[in-house]
């Protein structure tokens, strides 16, 4: 029997989870902002894995996430934290 791979919408693409995450973690002090986006990463590493994405996809995509939402909290854009991302990957 062949397996299928379940390729996961590009997390990079999810600007509005992105910029949301990045505001409100800016509002913490930085170690309750780290705490708080290591818990929202695992939460979508879970709902990834559950969905049966493989587990290397997974990693990649939440790295990507998280570059993504480190990036927006230092004031770049979205387009140029999805630009990191996609040379991260390679």
């Amino acid at each position: 029997m062949s397996q299928i791979e379940i390729i996961p919408f590009p997390a990079t693409k999810r600007v509005g989870f992105i910029r949301n995450a990045a505001r409100v973690l800016a509002s913490y002090s930085a170690d309750a902002a780290e705490t708080a986006l290591n818990a929202r990463l695992g939460t979508q590493r879970d709902a990834m894995l559950r969905k049966g994405i493989a587990p290397e996809v997974a990693a990649r995509e939440v790295r990507s996430l998280e570059l993504a939402i480190r990036g927006v909290s230092l004031g770049e854009p979205v387009s140029r934290s999805s630009q990191a991302m996609m040379r991260a990957r390679r």
